[in-house]
């Protein structure tokens, strides 16, 4: 994909996905929609799903063409998708371990018993992690940064912005220790020179997707087996 061409209205829309769910978000909270678990989680995968299909279906041409080069050596350019997440994660990780010792799932309750109330918005949180990649690779690492790869101080700024962008956009996650978005920043243009290397979106998403599968989705499934567990 020529990252000179022209700018459209998709690409305008593709931006504003994640102003989008970041707003919805705070709202559901002001409303007071958070305060029920389930139908929370239930309205902020609805929120991150729609972006998932945005991002996606306004980005197809280039995940297609992207993918089918990406087919063409397969294995070579997932593993260069599995050194990334390595890189990615080690990172954030050796970030958290400078600047907090508490660890991620500290605050999870593995001995409370299964019910619907419980397991359903614990599955439904580890899904949505797996759609994030999608969003934020096209909007980062393609929109904000790759798109600009022949203009050379542009670049340059580029890189920059995004990946400060993306560390910010993780406020949420950091809210209680926000130095901790610095580590996300670095991972963000560590993805960003992943794809600029090689030239192809799905290698630096697949990192990301794998790096959460790792820390969200797998823990996910083996807390809910705890409780299934737990419950007999």
């Amino acid at each position: 994909m020529d990252a000179t061409k022209k700018w459209t209205w998709k690409d305008t829309v593709v931006l504003f996905i994640l102003p989008v769910e970041l707003t919805v978000g705070a709202l559901l909270n002001v409303l007071g929609l958070t305060k029920n678990q389930l139908l929370a989680t239930v309205l902020v995968f609805l929120i991150f799903f729609t972006g998932f299909l945005t991002a996606v279906i306004l980005k197809r041409d280039l995940l297609a063409e992207d993918f089918r080069k990406y087919k063409q050596h397969f294995f070579k350019n997932f593993g260069l998708s599995i050194l990334g997440a390595i890189i990615f994660g080690g990172i954030i990780l050796g970030g958290r371990g400078l600047f907090q010792t508490n660890q991620a799932f500290s605050q999870i309750d593995f001995t409370a018993s299964a019910s619907l109330s419980t397991v359903v918005p614990i599955a439904i949180s580890g899904i949505i992690p797996l759609l994030a990649p999608f969003v934020e690779e096209t909007v980062f690492r393609y929109e904000l940064f790759y798109r600009w790869k022949d203009t050379k101080w542009v670049k340059i700024a580029m890189l920059i912005v995004s990946s400060v962008l993306f560390g910010l956009a993780h406020y949420n996650n950091y809210s209680s220790v926000p130095i901790l978005m610095l580590p996300m920043m670095l991972a963000g243009a560590a993805l960003a020179g992943l794809y600029y290397w090689r030239g192809n979106i799905w290698i630096s998403l697949f990192a990301h997707f794998i790096y959460n599968a790792a820390f969200s989705f797998f823990p996910t499934i083996l807390l809910i087996f705890i409780q299934l567990a737990g419950g007999k």
